[in-house]
């Protein structure tokens, strides 16, 4: 079977952070930005490419540790 790391706490603060994405992406996918007040429209296109970023970022991070975390 394959494990992240062995280590209990790095794998914990992973998934809560990938939880924490999900869950914002989720809400501010059905807020419409037209919906929103003009001075937010910036904060929301901000957040959307923020967690596009991170979301496409981190899995390359972590491909980066995968093979240290096999030899353990």
């Amino acid at each position: 079977m394959y494990y992240m790391t062995k280590n209990p706490n790095l794998s914990i603060a992973i998934a809560i952070l990938a939880l924490v994405i999900t869950v914002v992406a989720f809400f501010v996918t059905f807020v419409p930005a037209q919906g929103t007040a003009a001075g937010l429209r910036g904060i929301y296109v901000e957040t959307l490419i923020g967690m596009c970023a991170i979301v496409s970022i981190l899995p390359l991070i972590l491909y980066q540790w995968h093979e240290k975390w096999q030899k353990e």
